[in-house]
């Protein structure tokens, strides 16, 4: 892996803040592979944030707008996580023009002010995860809907990628997979096969997730012109059984 320089979307302007409401937070002795939420943490791989604020970056899509979306915050143990629900705004408030036509490259910084514990001033995407969904945060959590829609974030990190050698950017992927000997992943950018890695994380406080997945995506596929669409799914193989898929929507960038 080399570092890269790539223009970050923060450095077109200033990330507008989003309040976001605190459901819960706890902190716990212990969390047990066996919650239904399979996607744990969804992140960019960005650069090092060094000393400044902790911070959790994003673009909201348009499609988003004027919409609820959930974030939920997780240690890899479980002995920490918490719920916040947000309410995208109904434009991009950028000083510069009032239309999402116009500019639809705005960057925001999720803020958690209600938050009590020092944790999440330590979480990186190695030892938690962050999942923004669309859709009110409840403990169905969309059952029932045609596909749940998650963005990824900056998590902690600078909002100008690294690459890999290859040239590509690293999405990150922390999932919860209970009962799998094998797992089979597949990913499909706006309907082409992209390139991933999977891999069991068998360290042993791997409990609120376990498996790590990494795609990767061409850079300029993270322009808020270009944006994209990912598609995931995945198999358990367990004691020689194929599970169902189980399957999410990925939105990038600005333009869906």
């Amino acid at each position: 892996m080399i570092l890269a320089s790539v223009l970050p979307l923060s450095a077109m302007a200033e990330p507008q803040p989003l309040v976001g409401r605190v459901i819960d937070e706890a902190e716990l002795d212990r969390a047990l592979i066996s919650k239904p939420s399979w996607l744990r943490g969804l992140h960019i791989v960005g650069q090092d944030l060094g000393d400044a604020t902790p911070q959790i970056l994003t673009i909201l899509p348009r499609s988003w707008l004027a919409q609820e979306f959930c974030a939920r915050i997780t240690s890899i143990s479980g002995n920490y996580a918490a719920i916040a629900q947000f309410v995208a705004p109904e434009t991009y408030d950028n000083p510069n023009t009032s239309k999402v036509e116009d500019d639809p490259s705005v960057e925001f910084n999720l803020r958690f002010d209600e938050l009590k514990s020092s944790y999440v001033e330590t979480v990186t995407p190695n030892n938690s995860g962050v999942a923004l969904e669309l859709g009110a945060c409840a403990d169905t959590e969309n059952a029932g809907q045609p596909a749940r829609q998650f963005i990824a974030n900056y998590l902690n990190e600078i909002s100008n990628p690294k690459l890999t050698s290859d040239g590509d950017i690293q999405v990150l992927l922390n999932m919860n997979i209970a009962r799998a000997d094998e797992l089979i992943f597949e990913a499909e950018l706006d309907g082409k096969e992209i390139r991933t890695s999977c891999q069991k994380l068998n360290v042993s406080e791997a409990l609120a997730f376990n498996y790590r997945c990494i795609l990767m995506v061409p850079p300029g596929q993270l322009a808020a012109n270009d944006g994209g669409l990912i598609k995931v799914s995945y198999k358990r193989l367990y004691r020689g059984r194929t599970s169902d898929s189980r399957s999410a929507e990925i939105l990038i960038g600005a333009k869906q």
